[in-house]
């Protein structure tokens, strides 16, 4: 089962984070320009999103395979590694050169952590922003996957009583640290401990999407998938402007409404999930992964040698962020086509002659463009 609507999605949330690093709109002396930025730097919250659609899609097509014995735990952390790796080196590679790091390589220990993807566990700034900073999300991933190896055939009482437990356990830091400082900061957004709460939500989220499916007329489905879409919308505006506080907007204000956007458009019943489905939108939903690692690089480069800062003329902004942006879009477009996907594929063909060899049980490949939706989340 490929759900093409949430793929799409996807790349919606990269453009967010995108955003979110225009940094030197935020440096305007524009109050317009300035403000905003404002709004952008909420893109942070794309995070959020990719975590508990993690969940989701993990456990959408893994759980049952597990379970009739067509793939094992080692066959999932293979898969995974499989999919991140390649990437994660390339663009750590882009950014110790776009960054003129290599003269510190040989006594630098933050290029051990992220070679090892651990720098999230470590709570010093210069570690997990260190390199291409946005890779802390993937070092917290992999600890979220071994987590569900753990848990993933737990009963759905126990992953609530889990996901209380940690809500409280958020709730309480947030009260007696907030978010001050790079320690305060990670404890609250970067701290896998804490943030394995969305990939938790994406998981319940599966089992009721499995247990309690819609019956939705396309009308339906369509009002709910506006109605989710402004929902967000208005969470976004009310946290902006209505003075949520930034430690609750770091993860735990968004969960609520991204999930509800991730139930509703997996049952892809309505007319909007329909537009979501058009190739060029799931191209760039496939995509997605290569815009979020590559992007904070492009986008300081592209500041470094484009702009003279402050960026005051809304007509200056306007040309030089979409410049950087579409350049980041291609990019991003040429890695998954070249360089991640047919890699990913030579990987998991290797994997699967392997277990061939050892256990002559072979794991299917999906070499086709129109993969399933194990072959994205595997």
């Amino acid at each position: 089962m490929r759900i093409d609507s949430l793929t799409s999605l996807r790349f919606f949330a990269a453009l967010g984070v995108l955003l979110h690093h225009l940094d030197f709109l935020g440096r305007s002396t524009n109050p317009s320009i300035k403000s905003f930025h404002t709004l952008l730097f909420e893109g942070f919250n794309g995070v959020t999103f990719f975590f508990i659609l993690s969940g989701f899609i993990i456990s959408l097509s893994f759980t049952e395979r597990a379970r009739s014995g067509e793939v094992s735990f080692s066959d999932f952390i293979f898969f995974r590694v499989a999919r991140l790796y390649p990437t994660h080196l390339l663009t750590l590679f882009a950014a110790i050169v776009a960054y003129r790091s290599w003269p510190y390589l040989a006594s630098d220990y933050r290029l051990i952590s992220n070679i090892f993807l651990v720098q999230a566990t470590i709570p010093d700034f210069d570690y997990y922003f260190s390199f291409n900073g946005v890779s802390w999300s993937i070092s917290a991933e992999m600890i979220f996957y071994s987590i569900f190896c753990l848990v993933a055939f737990s009963s759905s009482r126990q992953l609530v009583a889990f996901w209380l437990v940690l809500m409280f356990l958020i709730l309480i830091n947030i009260l007696a640290f907030g978010a001050n400082g790079a320690t305060g900061g990670w404890l609250i957004y970067i701290n896998p401990a804490f943030r394995f709460i969305d990939f938790l939500t994406g998981m319940l989220l599966y089992r009721l999407f499995k247990s309690n499916k819609l019956r939705l007329a396309p009308t339906s489905a369509t009002i709910l998938e506006v109605a989710s879409m402004a929902f967000l919308g208005a969470a976004t505006l009310v946290a902006v402007y209505g003075g949520v506080g930034f430690p609750y907007r770091l993860d735990i204000y968004y969960i609520l409404p991204m999930s509800a956007v991730i139930f509703i458009f997996a049952h892809q019943r309505g007319f909007v999930s329909r537009v979501l489905a058009w190739w060029p939108l799931v191209l760039l939903g496939d995509s997605s992964f290569a815009l979020y690692m590559i992007h904070q690089i492009i986008v300081m480069v592209g500041a470094r040698t484009m702009i003279v800062e402050p960026v005051n003329s809304p007509v200056y902004a306007a040309i030089t962020s979409s410049v950087i942006l579409v350049t980041c879009v291609l990019v991003s477009v040429i890695i998954y086509k070249f360089f991640e996907r047919p890699l990913n594929i030579a990987l998991r063909r290797v994997w699967s002659n392997y277990r061939a060899r050892v256990s002559e049980q072979p794991i299917s490949v999906d070499n086709s463009d129109r993969k399933t939706t194990s072959t994205v989340a595997l």
